[in-house]
Parts: structure tokens; sequence; C-alpha cells
């Protein structure tokens, strides 16, 4: 996020890390009998100070998750050493000055 940020004009010295937190499911003594699909869930706040308002309004992250790199059948996302990151960002821009 800070970099997408970076390559569109907001240093990453107006950015601050806020409330980053990974939770293990598998540590969940509450979790439900079926299927896990990602162990880990990873949330995370992102503060991004400017002095003008008008380029970023809103920005939010969705989604993250760890997934096998390869799909097959069989084979665990825990039993592969390589790895695909799935990211889902939201930024909202005002278009006009």
């Amino acid at each position: 996020m800070v970099e997408f940020l970076s390559r569109h004009g907001i240093e990453p010295s107006r950015t601050e890390l806020q409330g980053f937190e990974v939770t293990d499911v598998l540590a969940n003594p509450y979790r439900g009998a079926g299927e896990i699909t990602s162990r880990y869930i990873i949330t995370g706040t992102l503060m991004v100070r400017v002095d003008d308002p008008g380029l970023v309004q809103k920005a939010s992250q969705g989604v993250f998750q760890i997934l096998p790199r390869d799909r097959a059948p069989g084979v665990t996302e825990e039993s592969q050493l390589n790895k695909t990151v799935r990211v889902v960002t939201t930024v909202e821009y005002a278009l006009g000055e």
C-alpha cells in the first residue's frame, strides 16, 4: 500500500501504520469444524497525512490472503514453500482540484 501511494506522489514519511494485527485461525478454540481456506487473517490501518486533501479521499484494505502458488488437488497451502499473496485495496481519489 505504501509503495502504491509513493508511486502516486505521496511520500512514505506521510504514512503511518496503525493497528496491525495477525490472527491464527487454527488457534481459535471456537472456530467451526469446516475446512479452513486461510490460516491467517491479517488486518491493518494505514494513516495518510497530506497537505492537499484533494488527492486521496479514502483508502482501505479489504482482503489479505496467503494462498498456495499452485492449486492442485490434494496439495495444501502448508505443504508448499512458494505462496501467492492476494491484497484487495480500495482507494478513493478526487478528480478535480
